[in-house]
């Protein structure tokens, strides 16, 4: 065991696909995404999530590449 091969940040940052690519994709890929998407909705069907709107700059900002970045933001969680 050698945790420190984990622990090199001048690596590839892309360089992790979990279910490859191509021909000898991941035959559990779609069994994942399924379960994934099961797990969410039971998850927000249990649970109620709100902004907190008690802290300053809740909000959300934008980086270069398109995607949406959260800055600050606090939720609070709450059993339906």
């Amino acid at each position: 065991f050698w945790p420190e091969r984990w622990q090199n940040p001048s690596k590839n940052p892309y360089a992790f696909t979990p279910f490859s690519a191509g021909e000898r994709i991941c035959i559990g890929k779609n069994f994942f995404y399924n379960e994934a998407a099961i797990l969410v909705r039971e998850i927000f069907m249990e649970w109620r999530f709100e902004l907190d709107k008690t802290v300053d700059g809740n909000g959300v900002g934008n980086t270069q590449s398109g995607f949406f970045k959260p800055k600050n933001v606090q939720v609070i969680v709450r059993h339906r």
